[in-house]
């Protein structure tokens, strides 16, 4: 593996800390609709350092749906339910972005922070695990 994409991939997890430690915060002050986004972002990012471990760079955010599926899921590498919450994730934080008519509550915001939480450590179990393949 090269130092620059270990570097890399570090520095993906990183910025997932960063912004789901934004969350607590940000449901505290009632930013309910930005809590999902931090959501949907830190897991963006710990999909992107993931599939980077692969040498696999998307190019849009569907992209990183498509490639964790082809790569991963279909492979058996991925626990399937863990991608369905980043599907889930994605939607909701599309749906809060665009739909005017959609808006996040402080419940719903609530429930989206433990499973992102838990993609985020599965991701960086993985990363581990096979972190002398790439």
């Amino acid at each position: 593996m090269s130092s620059v994409k270990h570097l890399s991939v570090q520095q993906k997890l990183r910025k997932a800390h960063a912004l789901f430690n934004e969350v607590e915060t940000l449901i505290q002050f009632g930013y309910y609709t930005t809590a999902v986004n931090r959501l949907y972002y830190a897991c963006f990012h710990a999909v992107k350092a993931l599939l980077l471990t692969k040498d696999l760079i998307p190019k849009t955010h569907s992209g990183t749906v498509a490639l964790l599926h082809k790569h991963f899921v279909q492979a058996q590498l991925f626990d399937i339910q863990q991608a369905s919450f980043y599907s889930r994730i994605m939607q909701e934080r599309i749906d809060d972005d665009y739909n005017d008519f959609i808006l996040t509550d402080k419940d719903e915001v609530n429930s989206f922070v433990s499973p992102a939480k838990e993609l985020i450590a599965y991701i960086e179990r993985l990363i581990d695990i096979t972190s002398n393949e790439y």
